[in-house]
């Protein structure tokens, strides 16, 4: 739960910092903030049911993670797609 929350305080600051940076746009959207926040709290309402002695909480936070795996992955994406438009943009500015 600890572990989660700390992630989550991360991933939310570190995307308001790069929207306020406004150095690239790619990925920056409302909807991978809310999606991403999202698996974050359904993690943690997951370890609050299993620290409650329930174990449905273990496959809540599993599941949570399951559907993040793809953000992760498509975040690495944006990240290889924003670096790549940044060097054509500089390039371009360049001649």
């Amino acid at each position: 739960m600890i572990i989660s929350s700390i992630a989550g305080v991360v991933y939310v600051n570190g995307f308001i910092r790069a929207i306020k940076a406004g150095s690239s746009t790619v990925g920056l959207g409302l909807d991978r903030l809310v999606a991403g926040a999202s698996c974050y709290i359904v993690e943690i309402i997951g370890a609050i049911i299993l620290i409650t002695g329930h174990i449905m909480g273990i496959y809540v936070a599993a599941i949570a993670m399951i559907i993040y795996i793809p953000f992760i992955i498509s975040g690495a994406w944006l990240l290889m797609v924003g670096v790549h438009q940044d060097l054509n943009q500089r390039q371009k500015d360049r001649k």
